[in-house]
């Protein structure tokens, strides 16, 4: 019986000295974990800072949109106002066209009654 009980310390002291090594692998890992949870901790901390950057981007995306469609209606009044302004400067150029060749034959009909008068 003796025998027995020194087999079973012996076996007790086994197991309690592999349950000790097992005890300090599993420190070892559940520090390994606490080491890779502090890894992804930072890769989601950075992954969320490029989410808030694309929410930018996409914002100021949107931004520039709404400018080229208001730059594209200015231009578009802008070209309409210059066809608008360029009949009127032909419309003008007309006028003064006109006026210039009445201003000219009024200088004759005026040269013309001056050379009666005188000849009167």
């Amino acid at each position: 019986m003796e025998k027995l009980l020194v087999e079973l310390l012996e076996k007790v002291n086994l197991f309690g000295g592999e349950l000790k090594k097992l005890q300090e692998g599993q420190l070892r890992i559940d520090g390994r974990f606490d080491k890779m949870e502090a890894r992804l901790d930072k890769i989601d901390s950075r992954l969320d800072k490029i989410e808030d950057r694309l929410v930018k981007l996409e914002d100021d995306q949107q931004e520039i949109k709404d400018r080229v469609v208001v730059i594209y209606d200015q231009v578009a009044i802008l070209t309409e106002t210059a066809d608008e302004l360029s009949r009127d400067m032909y419309k003008l150029t007309d006028a003064i066209d006109y006026f210039r060749h009445e201003a000219s034959e009024n200088k004759e009909e005026l040269f013309r009654l001056k050379r009666r008068i005188r000849a009167m």
